[in-house]
């Protein structure tokens, strides 16, 4: 009989566990006692074919809601395509004994040409996008494959339109690879939390194959035994509208830590105007999925923010001396960017330094939303900002420096450099402060995805 377990060891938090004995009358030879149940072999082996290794410890929090979901629209997506395939082959001539092999193979030429030709022009106009709003552009892909396999099914009542169709089906299916392929890359990049990434983006690829592997046998099933002429379209919007849905809730199950533009205008928004900071849950459930939709610069602070941008665009504008320029230079020789507010255009020129790191970039917007929230108290605009204890303080500070509105519209400039003093030393309190509380959540701090132009300079 063993002795007392004096050892016990497990792999991860669902594999195996042992415990170890000594054995009575084995000269201290060890026994080794398993203590999980043989039953559990098969669920270990399918855990190990299908997610990364050191599941769930070696994924981020959100990988089981998101994997979930984003196995169902694979399905419908699978499914859909397989009931779509029969009205390509039909619109390229398959089945049609006047048709001609020539025809079809020079329709399915021009298909695909210009679907790699839409692959290079959306690469490249919207490649750099891709990593700031990758939930937007993601969910975008999967609704523009929809449009794609819906186009393609109306070559089963619109044959004659069949080279026209399929290349725009070809166009859209091009922005999807990109826009589809990049996207899942940053989703993938977030989830392997121990540098895994190769490994998530393999057991990602066997899952999926599973899945469509499973989708194509249904999908043929129905083929067979379904009459498409009449349940197709009913079939066909019943996975969609699963498909759309499941993706919706897939990429708002996505928790991001670091800040892009709309995670950190929301987040702003609520500290500004409530003087607290909230959790990274809260704030993803409050980010956009829609192209085109949140919060904007004008409806934060009044004004259009251009990060990155070069102080050419300022000159260009003639409205700002070369001594003021430099008086502004001097007021930030301590810092890695300038802010620099035009009050005509209702525009703020932030220029980074060029040794800047993620931490000043994210000063500087901090610091421009504030110069917007400033200018609001002596400006023309449209929408004032709610009363907070921001507000309170700027407008103490602009009362303690004597600035007048006239003088700021008439852009006397020591009223100007009085208005960029005030500011710089509302940010120099408010953002430590800001930057601890959001670190204190859980926001990482020392990462953004703002999107800023490449222009840097030195002073």
């Amino acid at each position: 009989m063993p002795s007392e377990v004096f050892f016990r060891e497990k792999h991860g938090t669902r594999g195996p566990a042992y415990a170890y004995a000594l054995s009575d009358g084995s000269n201290g030879i060890i026994s080794e006692v398993d203590v999980n149940l043989k039953a559990g072999r098969f669920t270990r082996f399918l855990r190990e074919l299908f997610l990364p290794y050191g599941f769930p410890e070696s994924v981020s929090d959100d990988y089981v809601p998101y994997q979930l979901w984003d196995t169902l629209q694979a399905f419908c997506s699978t499914v859909s395509g397989i009931l779509t395939t029969e009205a390509v082959m039909k619109g390229v001539g398959v089945g049609d004994e006047l048709a001609s092999p020539l025809a079809a193979t020079v329709t399915w030429i021009l298909k695909d040409g210009v679907g790699m030709i839409a692959k290079i022009t959306f690469a490249w106009w919207k490649g750099t996008f891709l990593d700031f709003d990758f939930k937007k552009w993601r969910f975008f892909a999967d609704v523009i494959n929809d449009c794609a396999l819906s186009l393609e099914l109306l070559l089963f009542y619109y044959s004659d339109y069949a080279t026209l169709v399929l290349c725009f089906s070809s166009t859209l299916k091009a922005i999807v690879g990109v826009a589809g392929g990049a996207t899942r890359a940053a989703i993938t990049q977030h989830q392997a939390v121990r540098g895994n990434m190769a490994d998530v983006s393999a057991k990602d690829g066997s899952q999926e194959t599973c899945v469509n592997l499973i989708a194509s046998m249904l999908g043929l099933l129905l083929l067979t035994y379904v009459d498409t002429s009449r349940y197709l379209v009913p079939l066909f919007l019943v996975l969609t509208t699963i498909h759309i849905f499941a993706n919706y809730q897939a990429v708002r199950s996505v928790v991001m830590r670091t800040v892009n533009a709309a995670r950190y205008r929301e987040l702003l928004h609520t500290y500004l105007n409530m003087d607290r900071v909230t959790d990274p849950c809260f704030i993803n459930k409050q980010e956009p999925i829609l192209l085109g939709r949140g919060l904007s610069d004008v409806a934060l602070c009044n004004h259009h923010i251009r990060m990155g941008t070069t102080i050419q665009d300022v000159v260009r504008t003639g409205r700002f001396h070369g001594y003021e320029l430099k008086a502004v230079l001097e007021l930030y020789q301590a810092k890695k960017y300038i802010v620099i507010e035009d009050h005509e255009t209702n525009i703020i020129y932030v220029i980074i330094h060029k040794k800047a790191d993620s931490s000043d970039v994210l000063q500087s917007y901090f610091h421009a939303v504030m110069m917007g929230m400033m200018a609001t108290i002596f400006a023309k605009c449209n929408k004032e900002p709610p009363p907070s204890r921001i507000m309170e303080r700027l407008q103490h500070e602009a009362v303690g420096n004597v600035i007048s509105k006239r003088a700021y519209e008439l852009r006397n400039r020591q009223q100007v450099m009085h208005l960029q003093t005030v500011v710089n030393n509302v940010v120099e309190a408010e953002f430590p402060k800001f930057k601890k509380m959001a670190e204190s959540k859980g926001w990482i701090m020392t990462n953004h995805n703002l999107a800023l132009d490449e222009w840097r300079g030195e002073w």
